[in-house]
């Protein structure tokens, strides 16, 4: 039966075999699935095209496939960036820390940070005299060891000389612990109190906990040392003793046979070996001290607290004369430069990242006001600010007035930061509420400022004589002026309203020079560069451009589409080096496009960047400016968020970075203007408030470098839709980068 079976199947591998053969043909090319394969008999391809015959002497892009050979197509990967991945929202967390505890119970003698010999102090000092300043002097003990007195003349050589003449230096764990050459001495020391945020240093002493019990102890196992190295010498000399005994008698023994009784000298012998074994046994109890004393210097350093990482006192739960007991939490250190992002992306961008992939964390600086300026009675409309280092505020209202503002700058001496001062200097009255304001530039002749009023009257105020009466715009506007600005030069201004014409005026006459129905809406934002080209936009949703002829308004530019939230855009004016290499002017405007701001060309309309809204639901609205060196632009959404964003034309890679959240909470910002020379930007709210905030630094302007590496991709699944964790380990020190805060991590591609 099995003999059958095996015949059985070798003529059925036979049959298989020949038929694969016989039914084998020569091999196909194979094809990208999109390809089609032409029909040879009727000419014509399944798309219904003419079939396309190869040229005779070859054609040089398609590719030759001899029958019987396989090609094979490599499909382009997506799995590298060609453009910035940002992750927003992510994780701070700190990565080292530190519990310090009471290791041993007591009463806290001092809690605070050593006060150089220099006698320089690092704590801020008190508003208030003697608060939390006084110096805490304690002693310190601590282990010496005995030197001679030119070991104590050596350079580097720490000596402390006692009432007997001795001296000391400190002991080290690599000196001997010999009996008669140690002693428990203190030394006095001066500390400030703790304070938060206080510096320190890894194995820094930063308190005490009265030691006196462990150092009691500890000259007591110091004496007790000397007594066993004593003990273990009079032992010897027993047993050296007792050995010339033994001898002795043993040499009697041998001179004179039966002088010396054999009890008697065994007795000899026993003695001295006693002895011996005493000896040694004192011998093991000198080691036996010496680990004791061991213990009792260990349970004296417990009563320091030292730091055992570098960082900052984040939390304080102990001052200084409470009583601890073991294991009692004192303070928390934390290390904030030594610190782990965690952010989320989805699985299409997580095919992109690597282990070990550098990145750059951007910290999201929160700040509040710099100063509050309140006096208004109704909302603020309009704000601006005029020229120079030392400008004022000028802010327009529904109440009908315009207040003008003082600033001052300042330093804050225990801080270093900026401090912002100010107070109201004058209030101009109107006939009825006031819409816009605007003040002439650093290129102006004059300090002036034009207000615009729901009655459809403009004045132009001299801020050097405010007595003076205004030179007044009337007899154009059938509605309230929404927009006011001056030109570069100061000799003209234009006004905008809810009437749609838009009014080009001589700044010293007040004459109105030309006026056109600019827009389909409401005008709502207008500003001139310095070449006197005006740049308008309505609530029609577009933004038009208008050159100046002879003193007449010239349609230049229908302008783009607007999405219609934002209704003050910024204009910067800039120079930069052109094809032929000599200076070419370009103009960009911000363009409205709801989650997203276009940074454009006003003369070409070309798009130079974008600022993308940092939540994915919220548009921006309201205003969208440069500021004066056009580095920075300032928007709002529709959160009520206030943000200070890098200008991403100014950048390496074309993103524009988040700098400063304002914080104002209370109520939503309705106008923003900068001060053209002073680094300040103020903001009118609805409900009644000026706000002046300052600018970052010049240092934060600059583009960040990559400060962190990624040290971990989570795992995913290919068609999955779960966020992926990635995790980046920052490695250099970034100011404001705040553990159990948010940050953006921003991977570039290479």
């Amino acid at each position: 039966m099995v003999r059958t079976l095996v015949v059985l199947a070798l003529l059925g591998g036979v049959g298989f075999v020949f038929y694969a053969w016989a039914s084998s043909g020569p091999e196909e090319k194979i094809t990208k699935s999109n390809e089609r394969k032409p029909d040879r008999a009727t000419g014509v391809d399944d798309t219904g095209g003419p079939r396309k015959e190869p040229d005779s002497a070859g054609d040089s892009d398609a590719p030759r496939v001899s029958s019987g050979r396989v090609r094979v197509v490599r499909v382009a990967r997506d799995d590298y960036l060609t453009e910035p991945l940002t992750i927003p929202e992510a994780r701070v967390n700190i990565i080292r820390s530190q519990v310090v505890g009471a290791a041993r119970q007591g009463q806290i003698l001092v809690l605070g940070k050593e006060i150089p010999p220099d006698g320089r102090r690092q704590k801020p000092r008190s508003s208030r005299e003697g608060e939390g300043d006084a110096v805490v002097p304690v002693d310190v003990p601590f282990l010496a060891i005995e030197i001679t007195a030119e070991e104590a003349k050596r350079p580097g050589v720490k000596a402390y000389r006692t009432a007997d003449q001795k001296s000391w230096r400190r002991w080290d764990k690599l000196d001997p612990v010999d009996p008669g050459k140690l002693k428990v001495l203190s030394e006095k020391r001066s500390f400030e109190l703790i304070w938060p945020r206080m510096s320190v240093e890894e194995g820094e002493l930063i308190g005490l906990i009265d030691p006196s019990v462990a150092r009691n102890d500890t000259q007591i196992k110091i004496a007790k040392l000397s007594a066993s190295e004593a003990e273990w010498r009079a032992s010897g000399k027993t047993k050296d003793e007792a050995l010339k005994r033994y001898e002795s008698l043993l040499k009697a023994a041998q001179l004179a046979p039966g002088s010396v009784s054999p009890e008697e000298l065994r007795g000899a012998k026993l003695t001295w070996e006693r002895y011996i074994e005493d000896e040694n046994a004192k011998l093991h109890a000198i080691n036996v001290a010496r680990e004791e004393l061991q213990q009792a210097l260990t349970l004296l350093s417990l009563h320091e607290i030292r730091a055992k990482i570098s960082g900052e006192v984040k939390e304080i739960n102990k001052y200084l004369g409470e009583a601890v007991r073991e294991q009692d939490q004192v303070l928390l250190i934390q290390n904030p430069y030594y610190l782990r992002v965690e952010g989320f992306v989805e699985v299409q961008q997580a095919k992109k990242l690597a282990k070990g992939m550098s990145i750059v964390v951007e910290p999201i600086h929160p700040e509040g006001p710099g100063k509050v300026f309140r006096s208004h009675r109704d909302t603020i409309n309009a704000v601006a600010v005029s020229r120079g280092a030392e400008p004022v505020i000028v802010s327009a209202s529904d109440d009908a007035t315009i207040r003008i503002w003082s600033v001052k700058k300042g330093r804050n001496a225990q801080t270093g930061k900026t401090t912002w001062d100010g107070k109201e200097l004058w209030q101009v009255e109107h006939p009825s509420p006031v819409r816009s304001v605007a003040c002439t530039g650093p290129a102006a002749k004059k300090d002036l400022c034009l207000s615009g009023t729901a009655d459809g009257v403009g004045r132009i105020w001299d801020l050097d004589d405010l007595k003076k009466p205004p030179v007044e715009l009337k007899d154009v506007h059938r509605g309230g002026i929404n927009a006011v600005a001056f030109s570069a030069d100061g000799t003209r201004c234009a006004t905008g309203g809810e009437d749609r014409v838009l009014c080009l005026w001589d700044t010293e006459t007040g004459k109105a020079l030309s006026q056109k129905e600019a827009h389909g809406g409401a005008i709502t934002s207008l500003s001139f560069t310095p070449a006197n080209v005006l740049v308008s936009a309505g609530r029609d949703r577009t933004m038009r451009t208008w050159s100046i002829d002879r003193g007449k308004l010239v349609l230049e530019d229908e302008g783009g589409q607007l999405a219609g939230n934002v209704e003050q855009l910024g204009l910067f004016h800039r120079a930069r080096p052109g094809k032929d290499g000599k200076p070419d002017a370009q103009t960009l405007v911000l363009i409205d496009q709801g989650r997203q701001l276009s940074v454009r060309s006003l003369e070409d309309r070309q798009q130079q960047g974008i600022i993308l809204s940092s939540s994915e639901t919220v548009n921006f609205t309201t205003f969208a400016l440069f500021s004066p060196d056009g580095r920075t632009v300032l928007t709002t959404g529709a959160d009520n968020r206030l943000q200070l964003w890098r200008n991403p034309v100014f950048t390496t890679h074309g993103r524009a970075a988040e700098l400063r959240q304002y914080i104002w909470r209370d109520s939503p910002t309705t106008c923003a203007a900068f001060a053209p020379q002073a680094p300040f930007v103020v903001t009118g709210t609805r409900d009644r408030n000026v706000v002046l905030w300052g600018m970052p630094a010049e240092d934060e302007l600059r583009e960040p470098e990559a400060n962190a590496t990624i040290i971990n991709v989570g795992n995913f699944q290919e068609n999955s839709t779960k966020p992926v964790r990635v995790i980046a380990d920052v490695f250099t020190p970034t100011p404001g980068l705040m553990p159990n805060g948010t940050a953006t991590m921003v991977v570039y591609p290479k």
